[in-house]
């Protein structure tokens, strides 16, 4: 019997991002890597996520390896408890991420114009 799909309140739909997939164990304490897009500097200060099959998920500590965003999660405290979780997809409100100056999410760059340094559009 599969489990309900678990669908955020409408007024988090709009604002949730992507983060990236869970793709591995990492270690023996519950740590999970996660396969992610963009700089995952940007991510090491998450509290909470929400799994795309599961809700929100607390974060109990970021680490980076190797430049691969490593999180270990509340309930999960051993290797054996991360089967679940390899393969889902994370996200996190826009709001949680706080980027540099002069940075951008890629989804919000879609559909500017692009312009060369002689001033003329591509």
């Amino acid at each position: 019997m599969s489990s309900p799909e678990i669908t955020p309140d409408s007024s988090l739909q709009t604002d949730l991002i992507s983060i990236g997939v869970l793709t591995q164990a990492f270690g023996r304490d519950g740590a999970m890597k996660l396969r992610s897009s963009g700089d995952v500097a940007h991510l090491t200060s998450i509290k909470k996520v929400w799994c795309e099959a599961l809700g929100w998920l607390t974060v109990r500590k970021t680490d980076i390896h190797n430049e691969v965003l490593l999180l270990k999660f509340a309930d999960v405290v051993r290797r054996e408890d991360t089967d679940h979780l390899r393969g889902l997809e994370l996200f996190v409100p826009k709001s949680a991420v706080r980027l540099p100056k002069g940075s951008y999410f890629y989804h919000d760059l879609i559909g500017l114009p692009v312009v060369a340094p002689d001033g003329s559009s591509l």
